[in-house]
């Protein structure tokens, strides 16, 4: 983000984070045969954890002003890349205050824009169920039987 013209201006001014518990990836079929595999990937701390992004302000064709969010990634670290070869920026809850302040210059959360260690997360292939957007529920994070 920090290399490309088009963030720079909301790296710098408009930083923001979304909350989140987990993220999935799916791992690409083996064959045509068969369906990607979906994994959830959670901290080993578990909880609350947030997502680094930046937002942009928007006015739609109404007039009514709103705005847009755009996730950052970084490259996969060890234990997703298996998977996927991408993840979330994870913004840790100490960094918080920092992430967010538009006076703190975009140089000090440039380092954090990597993968975070694989030692800290752990995942399980979950439901495909995930896909569905009729079905919702804990129960499509269970853990599924090999």
């Amino acid at each position: 983000a920090h290399a490309k013209r088009m963030f720079q201006e909301p790296l710098a001014r408009r930083r923001c984070v979304v909350p989140a518990t987990a993220f999935y990836e799916w791992q690409p079929a083996p064959t045509k045969a068969t369906r990607p595999q979906p994994f959830a990937f959670e901290p080993v701390a578990g909880g609350l954890w947030g997502i680094g992004a930046l937002w942009e302000p928007v006015t739609g064709v109404d007039g009514q002003r709103g705005g847009s969010v755009i996730l950052m990634t970084v490259p996969a670290n060890a234990l997703v890349a298996p998977i996927h070869d991408r993840m979330p920026l994870l913004i840790p809850l100490d960094r918080l205050d920092t992430w967010l302040d538009p006076a703190v210059p975009a140089t000090v959360a440039q380092p954090w824009l990597a993968p975070s260690p694989p030692e800290a997360w752990r995942s399980w292939p979950i439901s495909r169920a995930i896909s569905d957007v009729h079905r919702d529920g804990p129960e499509i994070l269970a853990l599924l039987s090999p």
